[in-house]
Order: C-alpha cells, then structure tokens, then sequence
C-alpha cells in the first residue's frame, strides 16, 4: 500500500524553493501482517532551533518496501513572517507482496524559523504549534460511539467525528439532518467525514440533508465523494446539502461536486421517470445511479466524457439511456442487471466496452458495436437473455470470454474481418444460435467456445489456414450433425484436425451475400445520359435528404442534382430537364421485407417500385396499368462493376428481357427506371452507385463530362506484393521429365501460391484534386486500405469487405500538399501506389473566388463532396451550410 505524508504550512505562499531533508532512516518491516492486526499511527515532532524532526511511528505500507523518499518545499519566511512548507514521504517498493508491515520512518527539515503551522495527513487535518524542545505527539486515537441514534467515529486528537455504517438500522426517520457538530462526554466533534456506504435497502429515510462541515470519505482525506454514501438506500428520494460546503452541492435532491461538474448520486426513490443531466457535468461518479427505482429514461450532456463503474447498475425500471458522443469507454457493469433496458444506442467515441458492462440486460434484444471499439471486456453482454443479434465492430481482435454466455436468444452475430480469437465459453449457452459465419482472420478457438449450441446446423468457417483450436471448443454439441463450410483448397486440412474431422459433412463454401437494403443513409446514384456521348456531358445525382412522414410511413426524401456540360447535344431530355432547376425534388421511399415503395413528388400515392424478395419465376405486379412481369433467377458474378446479388426481369408471356435490378442498387439505369418500355424518351443509364466512400455499383467504360471539375483524373497502378511466399513444388536437377516414387515421396508437397502472381497489376487508382477512387473490383475478401503521407502517419484507414464492394472513392480535397501511399493489404498479399496532391488542401484560401462576397474567405463544395470555387445552380455546401441558387 503506497501512502504519501504531507505537511502543509497553511500561510501566504510564496516562490517555493528546494529545502533540505536529512537523516532519513527507516525501521524496515516491524511485523508482517496478513490479518486484522491494529497499529496506531502517530507522528512526532520535535523542533529545535530552525531544524525540524520528524517521527512516524507504524507508518503502514507494503512488505516489499525497501525504502522511503522524502522531498520537502519551503516558501517565505524571513524571521518575522511565517513560511509555507509541503513534505512528502513515499515508499518506495520495488516488487509488491502479499503482506503490510508497520514501519518507522525518521528525518530532519532544516531551516524552519516557524513553530505554528496547518497540517494535512492521511489521517489529521489540523493546526498545531510547537515549543522547542518539546515533542508534540500526534496518535490516531479513535472511538466509535452512538449520538442521538446514529453510529460515529470519533478522532480524539481533532476532535473530528466520521458518521459510520448503520449496521443496526430501525429507525423510522423519513427526514435525517446530519449535524454539523456532535458531543460526547462532554466535548464536541466536528463532522467532517462520511463512511463510504452509510445505509442498507431497510433505510427509510427519504430525505437527506448533508451539513457544509462535511467534507471527505475519512478523517484528513483528500478524495472528497467517490461515489455516494446514500446509494443503497432505497427509500431515498433527496440529497440536500447546507450552503457554504466547501466540496459538495445538490440541484433537485441530486448530490454533485461543488462546481458541478460531477453527478456523485442519483436518490434511488426519486419519483422521476426520465431526468436529464444538467450541462456542464463532465464526469459521473461509480454507482451514481445505481438501483434506481423509477427512471425509465436517462440523457446524458453532449459534453460528459467519463463514466463510473456500476453507474446505471441494478436501474431495475430503465428502459432507454442516451449517452453522450464525448464518451471514450463504457465502463465495469455500467448497465449490469438493467432487466427493462431496451435500446442504447453507442456512440462513435466509444473505444472500450469494459467487462460485464450490459450483464444480464434481460431485454435489450439488438446491439451494435461501432467500429471505434478496439476492445471490450469479458462477460459484456452474458446474461442478455432477449439479445437476438449483435454486430461487431472490424477493429476487435477478440471476441472474449464469456461474451455472450448464456444469451439464450441470440439468432445472429455478424462476426467482421479482423477478429483473431474466440475466447473461453464465448457463446455457451447460446442455443438459439442456427450457424456461426467465421471470417478469414480466425486463428484461435479457446474451449467451450460453442458449448451447449443444441440447434447449430451449419458453421462457415472462411479461414484458409485451420484455426488452432481447443478440443472443447464444442464441447456437449454433437457436431456429426453438422455441416462445417470452408474454402475448397483447405478441405483436407480441416480433415486431418482435431475437432473439425468430427463434423458430419465437411462441404466447400458457397458464394454467401447477405442482402442489402435500397434506403440507405449517405447512398448516392449517379446516372448519366444515354446519348450525351463519352466523357458524360449530362450528370444527375440522386440521393437522401431527411425524412418526412408520408401514409403514416417515416420516408426517406430524395433530391436531385443536375449538370450540364454546354456541349451537351440536344434532344428532348436536355432540352427539358436544361429548363428545370438544376436541384430539385423527386420524391420520398420506405422500404418494408425487401419491397421498395416510392411517393412521386407532388402526389399522395405510394407505389411498389421494387420487390427484392420474389424468388426466380414469380410473378411482378407493380400496378394495375401496367404489364406483369417475371422475375428471373438470383445471380452473382458476372455483371461488371458489381459484386452483388441481381436479377434480371422479363416480360410475361412473351418473356422478353426489360431490365435488371441490383439489390441494395435498384434499376441497372437508375434508381427510378424500374420496368421502362424498350422506346423511352429520356434514356440514362446508372454511372455508379456509392455509400459514403464505398462504391457498390460502378460502370467503368464512361467518363464523367460534366461535373464541375470531374472530368480530369490521374491513374496510377498498384504494385503487388504476395506475402507469404510458398514452397515449389519438387524438381530433379537435371530436370528430367519424370521421377521415381521413392523420389516423389521424398518431395515437398506441392503448395498452391496465391491466385495471383507476383506481376501481376490487379489494380489502379484514379485522383484529382478532390477525390481519390480505388479500383477493388478484383478483389474477393476483407482487406484494410490506409493511406500514409511523406511523414509516414496514417490520414485514412479502413477495414472493407472486397466481396461486396467495387471501389472506394475518398475524399482527399483536404490533404496538404506531397506525395501520398496507398496499401491495400491482407495476410496474403498487399498492394502499393502513390499519388500526389498539387494543392496544399482545404486551408488554401487562395483558390477561393473573391468576387463575391459570400464566397470570400469560404469553403464551398457540391453535394458530391468536390470542392467549387464559386457557387453554382442548384444546392451547395458553404462552410457546411446548404445554400441554395436559382
């Protein structure tokens, strides 16, 4: 145990200087203790002359203690006016043990005219005054007696008085006003300190009211409130505190620090149903709301970044927590046994999620963990007996122990790129659970991982190389009825290994997508003119701009954006659209079990534009005016630019192709060209479909001539390196045609390399001053791509899955000036290219158009994120304010 003495001369400081500690001796270990041994503390000081000796007799610490440093601080003094003086005393303890000591400890403070001054200890808080020559003993005499009904400690030396734990707690007080001052045997007691935890759930009291004496958890401490001493006490609805207290304050019966910074208790009786956290609390104290009675709803300030342990703990009526994206972890059993809790939303700032932090959160029935968590505890979410799915974040490398124990309901865990291992009885327990889909990046397995999984049926296991997994990793589960599915190349391997030869069937994996829905949040279309010739002379942009209620249906609104290059020809869809606002509305979507519904502008119908979850040969009917169509079979691969799932509709009877729709994309011409006769007017056609800066749909045989500053680009190609380099196969030296048996035994086994060779130029990039595209199309799994600038620090990186996206098109308008790296890489193989930006990035004001006055001194972009030097027609973005041209 580190303990630190201080002496403090309470007076005017002045500029503190060095002062000189002498004669430090110390006792060593007087006794070693493991048990409940009592060593009075006492400190003795002796004062002759200018030269102060200090004593401290069973000063406990440590058994590894070797050793103490003293350092001490004296300001002012001059032989008529009194000095400031701070002495510390620390133990210095090389290597800890499972044992305390008592110790001496003695040295001199030279230099010291003064004989009155404050001091401050672990246990004293207090003026003394010495007499040269005479020892002034300080002992930790201490007594605990009952006043007026409730239990003390009584420090004799100060005359200071701690109120103690109610162990024998009857009374029916509703209303308890904590003295100030207490008497016994005739002297009188300040109280200056409460005990940690005051009352237990048989507490009656509803109202508390603290005195302005109070100060700290223990006699001299210098903690203040940790925590609340109240939180047990189940009957409480206020904590009140007396003006002038010097560490604590209360706003509406909550009990915070003096400037209100820290929320230290919630009265776990407050009627309230939903409460708020006043602005300008940073920091919530462990248990702050634990055993909360009543509080459905709980919103914590924009500003608050620190969480204490236990915080919302046992809130037994708490259904919904909005937390503030200032937050960097979720800490110890921030949520334990919160059986109401259902949704709790957490924020991108969140790196770590601490152990056990939603332990039996009975009917919280989804979780996602954003990608900023790169660590969460073991235990998070056992117990979560409604949780029936879970995402987790690319940037875990572990799923730990006990995770998801006993989660009894949990369906479906979508596992990422990147998780490493799977901890101890991770999902034991998890008997709802039908199959696991284990990404390529596992390596291990700890045991009892998939215990007691009564209903698994299917495992796809992606990694190449057989995980190093424990034998009881599935322990009880009877895996001869279950089919395990892993890449084809690696079937004999997870043949010849213990657990995974037990399964009954050992399959090659299929070509698995999930389905992706068409309304989605930062989606864009980009979709060009049929005949406007190549490079594009007419761009649209169509994508989502808030929501609004339609039907009774939350939609989503969709805008679009026009250019025009002034070598567009003409016909009739320039011509018309050429007449429009270059921004516009176009209507509002909602999308229910994979049917996509659509309100036109301007009307009050809502119409069945698509209808993803038809299966091959079914029947379309979009509306009455229009023909039935049939709806072909669900394909992957093959359709460039797209690594999804599409299908192409025909029409009935005749069975003539129409069109094809891409899910998560819509029409192969754009998201409102559904079903179109074979003669339109208007013909366009999809350029590229994006999510923020990932491409999902991308046409690569046109160039963009139209929007502003969109046309010129710079390619570049990526050099490929494969990482793991394999052994070659057996060869004779004299290279003979054949070999003998014997010979062929003897040789290497043949190792298949990497699908692509070491020449090979899979990739390219394309840049401008604004955007960089990355070309993935080739690329079939997880990879992380970053972005590095001269000095080598990372300005961009991201885990993408390759099997279901394109491309990536990033936002560069912003890096300074230089040369830039860009890797795309896995285990297996990496690729490398660089690219240059001749600008010197957002800050350069000199591209600005000072011609106008709103465009001086501003940053304008369009929609698409490119950056303008003066507005144009239509919606533009300045200094992040919309601002709209006619």
């Amino acid at each position: 145990m580190k303990r630190s003495l201080f002496l403090f001369m309470f007076f005017l400081p002045m500029l503190a200087s060095a002062q000189t500690v002498s004669d430090v001796q110390n006792s060593g270990c007087l006794s070693m203790t493991r048990g409940n041994m009592v060593y009075t503390p006492t400190i003795i000081l002796t004062k002759e002359g200018n030269i102060l000796s200090v004593q401290l007799q069973n000063y406990m610490s440590n058994c590894g203690t070797r050793d103490f440093d003293v350092t001490t601080n004296v300001s002012g003094g001059n032989g008529y006016e009194p000095c400031s003086v701070t002495i510390s005393v620390v133990p210095v303890i090389p290597a800890d043990m499972d044992c305390n000591c008592p110790f001496n400890v003695s040295f001199t403070v030279r230099d010291l005219e003064n004989n009155n001054f404050y001091l401050t200890c672990w246990w004293f808080d207090g003026q003394v005054e010495l007499t040269d020559g005479e020892p002034l003993v300080l002992e930790y005499n201490t007594e605990d007696v009952y006043i007026d009904g409730l239990k003390y400690q009584l420090l004799k030396t100060t005359h200071q008085a701690k109120l103690l734990y109610q162990s024998e707690w009857d009374n029916n007080t509703e209303i308890l006003q904590i003295p100030s001052e207490v008497e016994d045997k005739g002297e009188k007691y300040t109280v200056t300190s409460i005990s940690p935890a005051v009352f237990d759930t048989k507490c009656t009291i509803k109202k508390i009211i603290l005195p302005k004496s109070v100060k700290n958890t223990d006699f001299g401490s210098l903690e203040d409130f940790p925590h609340s001493p109240f939180n047990s006490c189940l009957s409480l609805e206020a904590i009140e505190v007396e003006e002038g207290n010097p560490v604590l304050s209360s706003v509406d019966g909550v009990l915070f620090n003096k400037d209100k910074t820290t929320l230290i208790g919630y009265p776990a009786a407050s009627p309230r149903e939903s409460y708020t956290v006043p602005d300008g609390v940073k920091k919530a104290s462990l248990y702050a709301f634990i055993n909360s009675q009543y509080l459905k709803l709980i919103v914590l300030p924009d500003n608050m970044e620190t969480l204490g342990s236990h915080m919302f703990y046992n809130s037994k009526s708490l259904e919904e927590v909005i937390l503030s994206s200032n937050i960097n972890e979720l800490p110890t059993s921030l949520f334990g046994n919160c059986i109401k809790l259902k949704s709790v939303v957490i924020p991108e700032s969140v790196t770590i999620i601490d152990s056990y932090a939603f332990y039996e959160c009975s009917s919280l029935d989804a979780i996602s963990i954003p990608k900023s968590v790169t660590t969460v505890g073991r235990g998070a979410f056992m117990g979560c007996t409604s949780l029936k799915s879970a995402t987790l974040s690319p940037n875990l490398k572990e799923i730990p122990t006990d995770m998801f124990r006993d989660c009894s309901k949990l369906a479906e865990v979508i596992i990422p790129f990147g998780i490493t291992t799977i901890g101890n009885s991770a999902f034991i327990g998890c008997e709802a659970m039908q199959s696991f889909d284990l990404p390529e990046s596992i390596n291990y397995i700890d045991g009892f991982a998939f215990r007691y999984l009564s209903n698994i049926k299917d495992i796809y296991c992606h990694a190449k190389t057989v995980p190093n997994t424990n034998n009881n990793a599935f322990g009880d589960v009877d895996l001869s009825q279950i089919t395990l599915h892993v890449p084809e190349a690696s079937i004999e391997n997870y043949q010849a290994s213990s657990p995974w030869n037990e399964f009954g069937a050992i399959v090659p994996l299929e070509t698995q997508i999930a389905y992706r829905p068409m309304i989605e949040d930062g989606k864009v279309w980009k979709v060009g003119g049929k005949d406007a010739g190549n490079p594009v002379k007419f761009v649209a942009y169509y994508y989502f701009d808030g929501d609004t209620i339609i039907g009774g249906k939350t939609c989503k609104q969709m805008m679009c954006q026009r250019y025009f290059n002034p070598d567009c020809p003409k016909s009739f869809y320039s011509d018309y659209w050429a007449q429009l606002p270059s921004l516009s509305k176009v209507g509002a979507w909602y999308e229910e079990n994979q049917k996509v519904y659509f309100c036109y502008e301007g009307t009050l119908g809502i119409y069945m534009l698509y209808d993803f979850s038809l299966e091959a040969n079914d029947t379309l009917i979009l509306n009455d005016y229009q023909p039935d169509y049939i709806v072909g079979p669900k394909q992957t691969g093959g359709l460039n630019g797209f690594k999804g799932v599409y299908r192409d509709i025909m029409l009935c009877g005749g069975g003539n192709y129409i069109t094809t729709w891409l899910e998560g994309v819509g029409g192969i011409d754009g998201p409102l060209r559904n079903v179109y006769p074979e003669n339109e007017s208007d013909p366009q056609f999809l350029m590229s479909c994006t999510v923020g800066d990932e491409v999902i749909y991308f046409n690569d045989d046109y160039e963009d001539g139209a929007t502003p500053e969109g046309a010129r680009k710079d390619r570049f190609d990526f050099t490929h390196t494969i990482k793991t380099n394999p052994k070659a196969p057996f060869k004779r030296e004299n290279n003979d045609a054949c070999i003998s048996s014997s010979e062929r035994e003897m040789a290497q086994p043949e190792v298949k390399a990497p699908r692509r060779s070491d020449e090979a130029q899979s990739l390219y990039g394309e840049y401008n001053d604004l955007l960089l595209g990355i070309h993935l199309d080739p690329l079939e799994d997880a990879y992380l791509v970053s972005i590095t600038n001269e000095s080598g620090q990372v300005v961009y990186e991201k885990t993408v899955n390759a099997g279901t996206i394109v491309g990536l098109s990033i936002d560069i308008s912003a890096y300074a000036k230089g040369h830039y790296t860009v890797t795309v890489e896995n285990s297996r193989e990496s690729f490398t290219g660089e690219f240059e930006v001749l600008t010197t990035g957002i800050s350069d004001a000199a591209r600005l158009n000072n011609n106008e006055q709103i465009t001086k001194n501003k940053l304008i972009y369009n929609l698409q994120g490119q950056r303008l030097s003066s507005l144009q027609k239509g919606l533009n973005l300045v200094n992040g304010k919309k601002v709209y041209v006619k």
